[in-house]
């Protein structure tokens, strides 16, 4: 899997890491060797919260309904 990365030593954006990995392994930096974390610490940090994924819904549903209540105040005028 693919981990996008930023090393915080040398800057690098590429890990050593083999297709099959488990959860336990570590990430490294390619160039410089550094410690990055764990496979699972890095899969956790990609997938979308469910919390946070609720909340943006909400928050997308009231910006679509203000946005339909200025439209119809207009037309109404």
């Amino acid at each position: 899997m693919y981990y996008p990365i930023s090393c915080t030593r040398c800057g690098c954006s590429r890990t050593n890491l083999p297709q099959n990995t488990q959860s336990w392994e570590p990430v490294h930096c390619r160039d410089c060797g550094e410690f990055l974390g764990t496979v699972d610490q890095w899969e956790e940090w990609l997938t979308i919260n469910y919390a946070v994924k609720m909340l943006n819904m909400s928050r997308a549903l009231l910006l679509r309904m203000a946005r339909e209540r200025t439209a119809c105040g207009r037309a109404s005028t």
